[in-house]
């Protein structure tokens, strides 16, 4: 077969057809590498010969890299670039304390190699006029948001093959949103004995996303093939909710923060929601998603198999290859075999695009991870054997 471009191979992939080899990512908000110890960024770009590569920018609601350097792309044989959009953490207030404050008064405290949400400002509101008073909500038209975006998006999008990622970060959240405002708790329990309030809260902070999206895309949008959004919905061992509750509590939102994107953009919709979210999958679909993100195939009803069997020919695979134990705790000789079981249940057909199930942790050694890149890049070529 005649060797594709990155952006044809996405293309293919996405259309449930095979291109000339798996298509791999790595970098943006999820499917990226930590800047954290043992291991992580730094330890990634010494075992590369990287040395002099720009201090790690992090994105704060993960501390992952978010300006992988262009060496580290190419040596693992990434098919896609990734635009953070400028500022849309922010503006950010670092405190003494080592906490910090981000979009709509979001508090942050650093946790292991995380940081997390505290502080939740509006944890005490029960009303719709606490919403209309809350002074902390950012205004999703400042000028700011697109500074630098838009001509680095067309520069990549006009003068490379490559597949390129915009990334809505805070504007492309709705159950995170609240939860981050309000507790997780909180978040659920609304649905329940408050839901007035919450669908007022959630068509609130719709409308900002709808706002900040409408500014952004219909600016950038021609030059971009894949977006972004997330918003978790599932533990280890099931979703956060009923499916019914997600159809009445989440969905709508959902499917109307997605046309709102598609109404700027052709492209892609790549959605990261962790763990077990089998049972939400059909309406992922039904909302708009194209391309699922991040398939922790150790979490309940989430093996390979399963997904590819029922969701193959409906919606992308993104990821699949386990972070949990194999890439954290395996030898290198593991790892390349496992990553082949992977392959192998993958990507026949197309609608798989090869990267880790989350991202790479501290805990897995250089060597590892660069070995299931390098043996996506190699076994994953058409027809798979």
């Amino acid at each position: 077969m005649v060797e594709m471009t990155p952006r044809e191979r996405v293309e293919t992939t996405c259309k449930f057809k095979e291109p000339d080899r798996v298509p791999i990512d790595f970098g943006g908000l999820i499917s990226t590498i930590l800047d954290a110890g043992p291991y992580g960024y730094r330890a990634m770009a010494k075992h590369l010969g990287i040395k002099d590569y720009d201090k790690p920018a992090v994105a704060y609601i993960l501390n992952s890299v978010a300006n992988i350097d262009e060496r580290m792309y190419k040596r693992l044989h990434v098919d896609f670039r990734h635009i953070f959009a400028p500022n849309a953490e922010g503006p950010i207030t670092f405190h003494p304390d080592g906490t910090l404050t981000v979009i709509h008064g979001i508090r942050f405290k650093p946790l292991g190699n995380y940081y997390n949400p505290f502080d939740f400002p509006l944890a005490k509101a029960t009303k719709l006029k606490d919403i209309e008073d809350y002074k902390g909500w950012a205004n999703p038209i400042q000028p700011y948001y697109l500074e630098g975006t838009e001509k680095t998006l067309k520069n990549l999008h006009e003068k490379t093959d490559y597949s390129v990622y915009a990334l809505c970060g805070y504007w492309g959240m709705l159950g995170h949103a609240y939860s981050f405002l309000a507790g997780f708790d909180k978040w659920l329990l609304d649905m329940v004995i408050n839901p007035d309030f919450y669908k007022a809260m959630m068509d609130h902070i719709l409308d900002l996303n709808l706002q900040w999206v409408d500014k952004y895309y219909s600016v950038v949008g021609d030059d971009c093939d894949v977006v972004l959004i997330g918003d978790d919905m599932g533990a280890q061992d099931g979703p956060f909710m009923p499916p019914a509750m997600f159809r009445e509590c989440v969905k709508p939102w959902m499917k109307k923060l997605i046309a709102g994107i598609k109404k700027n953009t052709k492209a892609k919709l790549k959605l990261h929601s962790c763990g077990s979210v089998y049972q939400l999958i059909p309406d992922f679909i039904d909302a708009g998603v194209d391309i699922l993100n991040p398939i922790q195939p150790l979490a309940k009803d989430m093996s390979p198999a399963k997904l590819k069997k029922d969701f193959g020919r409906k919606i992308v695979l993104h990821g699949g290859i386990d972070e949990q134990r194999l890439l954290a705790f395996g030898t290198k000789a593991e790892v390349i075999k496992g990553t082949k079981e992977y392959l192998r249940i993958l990507a026949p057909g197309g609608g798989y695009i090869g990267a880790a199930s989350h991202n790479i942790e501290p805990e897995t050694k250089p060597e590892v991870a660069v070995a299931m890149y390098d043996t996506i890049y190699e076994f994953g070529r058409y027809p798979i054997k």
